[in-house]
């Protein structure tokens, strides 16, 4: 016995709550990978001191005070982080556009 099916071709809409995810995903991205790459309010500089408190703190546990120099996490790091952080924010706001437009 043969079976007919249907398959509707139009898809459902992103609901609201979707699109308010993406869009303040691709908001705060943007604006973190702005303090990031830019140094905006000392924030790499806050990062990188709570980074080495953590370093010589955990340093002081073991007793091997040597590990603190091998850190290599600096500047670079957070700049390439942070540029990366607002291309994919900026990704994200255009896709939440894209469907608000659609709909």
């Amino acid at each position: 016995m043969p079976v007919i099916t249907a398959v509707s071709t139009s898809a459902s809409p992103p609901s609201a709550a979707g699109l308010l995810l993406v869009t303040a995903l691709g908001a705060a991205g943007h604006v973190i990978g702005a303090r990031w790459t830019f140094n905006l309010g000392g924030a790499v500089d806050t990062l990188l001191a709570r980074r080495k408190a953590g370093l010589e703190l955990r340093a002081q546990r073991s007793g091997n005070l040597g590990a603190i120099d091998t850190d290599g996490v600096g500047y670079g790091f957070y700049r390439a982080a942070g540029i990366l952080l607002i291309v994919s924010g900026v990704a994200l706001l255009a896709v939440s556009l894209l469907f608000i437009m659609a709909l």
